[in-house]
């Protein structure tokens, strides 16, 4: 089997580098001040006599309530978000794709790890990728959660499956797939490489959250186009792709694109890339 380039990936430092990505809508407090003493001071008195006849009503009619609402009707709500990022847009749930892990990574420790290339890379583009796994309803950041990624290799293949195109054959192999779990600024951080490409699919790496071996959530990320033809073109990688955000099946499916699973990228092919991304479970 034949492996190649080096390139860095990272996805999600959201809270440690705050260069991510997606995020999650999250709440506000709203206080408002004021009074009402909401008290009626009419006072009246109801007497009937020995025949039953109502002689005296002594209630004045007249209702001291001031009827005035000291409600200063003022929202001391300052606008600001107390619960987490500024703005939290949840990433698309998508299919896992055909290429999921079948050897139980999941309940293996050895595949816990930050380095998912298993040195067969060294040419291909370095990326850096930092995850931030928030509340997709308060936007707080959450620990302990397990995190799983894989994606194909600059030529487009994947480990562990047989009878890909081109005749490849992965069986056996476990590269480019690994498990972290949050830390306390809800992060896992993975060193890989720029993926490539292959019919029908733009540049892409799956996703899945899991808390206490339960599954909740399964997306998948990808790159601004331009950053993608840039990688598409340099040493080992599959060449000029006519896939793209737009016309990918998996992200249009989505309705509007990639535009809600794009990670924010820096880097350049010559330095690698860092990506960082915000997943909201």
């Amino acid at each position: 089997m034949v492996k190649i380039s080096r390139r860095d990936f990272t996805i999600g430092t959201l809270a440690a580098t705050g260069a991510l990505a997606c995020t999650d809508d999250g709440g506000g407090e709203d206080g408002v001040t004021g009074t009402d003493d909401g008290s009626d001071t009419s006072e009246g008195t109801d007497s009937t006599d020995a025949a039953g006849t109502d002689t005296t009503d002594t209630t004045d009619g007249t209702d001291t309530t001031d009827g005035t609402d000291t409600t200063d009707g003022t929202d001391t709500t300052d606008g600001t978000d107390t619960t987490g990022s500024e703005s939290c847009d949840v990433a698309d749930d998508t299919t896992a794709g055909p290429y999921p892990d079948t050897e139980g990574m999941i309940d293996d420790e050895a595949f816990y790890r930050t380095d998912i290339t298993e040195g067969l890379y060294p040419d291909a583009v370095p990326l850096t990728l930092t995850l931030t796994v928030v509340d997709g309803s308060t936007c707080d950041v959450l620990s302990g959660y397990t995190v799983e990624i894989w994606h194909c290799d600059p030529s487009g293949h994947y480990s562990e499956y047989a009878e890909q195109p081109g005749g490849y054959d992965g069986t056996g192999e476990t590269y480019l797939r690994g498990l972290q779990i949050t830390d306390d600024a809800g992060q896992v951080t993975f060193e890989t490489i720029y993926p490539g490409w292959y019919i029908p699919r733009t540049t892409h790496i799956h996703v899945q959250v899991f808390k206490d071996g339960s599954l909740l959530k399964t997306t998948q990320i990808g790159f601004d186009d331009t950053i993608n033809a840039e990688v598409n073109l340099s040493d080992g990688y599959g060449g000029e792709s006519q896939f793209n955000n737009e016309n990918d099946q998996v992200f249009v499916d989505e309705g509007d694109g990639a535009d809600d699973n794009l990670c924010d990228t820096t880097g350049s092919i010559a330095d690698g890339f860092v990506a960082t991304y915000q997943v909201g479970v």
